[in-house]
């Protein structure tokens, strides 16, 4: 299934070639990029998320440059990075939180959690995992963080 779904988004990114813009492009490599990862395909899932995120800030799209890097997380621990993984973690959370995102904060908790519990580092990897139940009911409840900025000011 995964594999279909890998073709269909080829497919999109060949149509995008000529007409997409760049919040397209970035929304479309950050899924293609999930896939990768899921495929277990780190190297391939580390490039298209980098390439993802540097059109979502090309495009000063904040929501989708922090997925991106919560999916370059996921392809660096695939390829035994994991103190690079938890950094990028890291900040996926504090950005997708900033944004009033919380569903996908709590996505990034879990993950972080994860990467945690395999270091090791349980204590950790449960507080990790309070916060993602406390971004999840946020979430339910519609809690966005005051201040909360969709666009991305892109670096100079």
């Amino acid at each position: 299934m995964l594999g279909e779904a890998q073709k269909l988004i080829l497919e999109v990114v060949g149509l995008l070639e000529d007409d997409g813009d760049d919040y397209d492009r970035g929304y479309v490599l950050d899924a293609q990029a999930e896939v990768a990862v899921a495929l277990g395909r780190g190297a391939d899932g580390v490039e298209l998320a980098r390439s993802a995120r540097a059109w979502a800030v090309r495009s000063r799209d904040a929501f989708v440059a922090a997925r991106a890097r919560r999916t370059l997380a996921g392809a660096l621990r695939l390829e035994g990075r994991p103190a690079e993984a938890e950094a990028e973690l890291r900040l996926a959370v504090t950005e997708l939180t900033a944004l009033g995102r919380q569903l996908s904060a709590a996505a990034a908790w879990r993950a972080l959690a994860a990467l945690l519990d395999d270091a090791g580092r349980t204590e950790e990897a449960a507080e990790a995992l309070r916060l993602e139940r406390e971004a999840s009911a946020a979430a339910q409840a519609g809690g966005a963080p005051p201040g909360a900025s969709p666009v991305l000011t892109p670096p100079t």
